[in-house]
């Protein structure tokens, strides 16, 4: 049976807290996690920006050292020049065909490179079609890898004789300088938002803490209190009942009155139990009890309670809290369960199939509504003038105590409550 070291409001509010401060976490991370990625990428981006610039730079130098001396096409100015090492990659192309031609035949008549410069000419194809000096860049598949490509046409005279291609490997976002700086800083701004948010939230949760456990010391010192004067109130009542027996019609007003007394005397014993419950100091014995017999025992309550026991069981568990909540489920199908005109009548059973015990309550009556939570506190339904909506709210709490589960079923005749208990043994 699970323990009662806390209240089951007091529960409910930290398992509030605790997924509110789960959801802070989530969302506060993901934000600085994408904030950090689109950091990155505009970085990266930044990157690729200043790289073309400088192929660039280092191609339009190369194009104006080619130049054409007697028919041949000269490029010892740019193999001389430092543009020739500061590239990565360098290749000097002559186009084949005129520039207007659909298709370029290209040679590579100077490099710096090693590699395989192939996957390089359409790039320089395409600057030596569009003839501009704007040239063309690219990203290519260059060497088992992504390379930024600038190519730039050379001219002979006023035709475009071949192009100049430079390039370098793609700047990539995991190279990104400031990815270290940014995760770092974001982890500790993490850290730190989740501290601030946890620390508002465990004040703010600890408030309805201490406000709830306030409520029930109230409920349970008002409910103590009132139980005496309820008491010797109805002893002085049916003191009179006694006394004014033959007079008929003062005695049906006492009775009533004796029964309104009963009736408020339950309501302050569930007002009580449901603080002592909130507040974790309602027994809660670890003991084999008889539940057959508790069960018999209901049909004392009234004569429309007939109780059916196929066999012995036996269940693990506190006898004053489970006779409590099946004495409840009766009391509410008492109340919530005649109609007009048809003998109420209400069916207790105890049952076990080896593998947990049952105790189903029916009654005969309209059934529960729909739309409406009756294990809530308070709710009531049916329009009992002596209904606090508190009966089935105990039974759920006392089941949860018990490991218990509490089921309603709503009939074509009547509503069907069921406790479903561990079997023990």
């Amino acid at each position: 049976m699970p323990s009662t070291a806390s209240s089951q409001p007091t529960r409910i509010i930290r398992r509030l807290r605790v997924r509110l401060i789960i959801a802070f976490v989530a969302v506060a991370t993901l934000g600085i996690v994408g904030l950090g990625v689109t950091l990155v990428f505009i970085d990266t981006a930044n990157r690729t920006r200043t790289l073309d610039e400088q192929l660039n730079g280092l191609a339009s130098r190369a194009a104006a050292l080619v130049y054409v001396e007697g028919g041949q096409i000269r490029t010892d100015a740019v193999s001389d020049d430092a543009v020739f090492e500061q590239a990565p990659v360098l290749v000097i192309y002559r186009a084949e065909t005129a520039a207007t031609a659909t298709s370029i035949t290209l040679e590579t008549i100077a490099t710096n490179s090693t590699r395989q410069t192939t996957a390089l000419n359409g790039t320089a194809s395409d600057a030596i079609l569009d003839g501009s000096e704007r040239g063309t860049r690219e990203t290519v598949e260059f060497d088992r890898d992504s390379w930024r490509v600038v190519a730039l046409p050379w001219f002979d005279g006023p035709d475009v004789g071949g192009a100049v291609v430079a390039a370098a490997p793609q700047p990539r976002a995991l190279d990104s300088d400031i990815l270290l700086p940014l995760s770092l800083g974001g982890a500790i701004l993490d850290l730190l938002l989740i501290a601030v948010a946890s620390l508002a939230i465990h004040r703010g949760f600890r408030s309805a803490v201490i406000a709830v456990s306030e409520r029930d010391q109230f409920v349970a010192m008002a409910a103590h209190e009132m139980r005496s004067p309820l008491a010797r109130v109805r002893a002085s009542a049916e003191s009179l009942l006694r006394d004014s027996s033959r007079d008929s019609s003062q005695a049906v007003v006492l009775q009533s009155f004796v029964e309104d007394l009963d009736s408020t005397g339950r309501t302050v014993n569930n007002l009580l139990l449901a603080a002592r419950i909130n507040q974790a100091t309602a027994s809660a014995r670890h003991e084999v009890v008889r539940l057959d017999r508790i069960a018999a025992d209901l049909e004392h309550i009234s004569p429309s309670v007939l109780v059916e026991i196929t066999e012995p069981v036996t269940v693990i568990g506190d006898p004053s809290l489970l006779r409590h909540a099946l004495t409840n489920l009766v009391e509410n199908a008492s109340k919530h369960g005649g109609i007009d005109g048809r003998s109420m009548i209400i069916n207790v059973r105890v049952e076990t199939d080896g593998r947990a015990v049952t105790v189903s309550v029916r009654d005969n009556g309209v059934g529960l509504p729909e739309g409406h939570d009756v294990v809530q506190p308070f709710v009531s339904v049916g329009g009992s003038p002596d209904s606090h909506g508190l009966g089935l709210t105990l039974v759920a709490w006392i089941a949860e105590q018990h490991g218990a589960t509490l089921r309603l079923q709503r009939m074509s005749e009547g509503t069907s409550v069921e406790l479903i208990f561990p079997r023990y043994g």
